[in-house]
């Protein structure tokens, strides 16, 4: 978008209607596309467990120093 403005700005008249054209659709698939996929990978790296994860028990969570 900025790209775009910038380019209006220094006054390029002959293209810009497709230029900015151009910058709405990729900006409107992008964030399609984000909104689209963000649940499904979400849901994924959820059911992945980490390597030599464990639970861990609130009653396990020391606070105050450490040593």
């Amino acid at each position: 978008m900025v790209l775009a403005l910038l380019a209006l700005q220094a006054g390029i008249d002959t293209q810009i209607g497709i230029i900015l054209e151009s910058v709405v659709m990729v900006v409107f698939c992008s964030v399609m596309l984000h909104g689209l996929t963000a649940p499904l990978i979400g849901r994924a790296v959820a059911r992945r467990e980490p390597a030599g994860a464990t639970d861990v028990r609130p009653e396990d969570i020391r606070t105050g120093p450490v040593g």
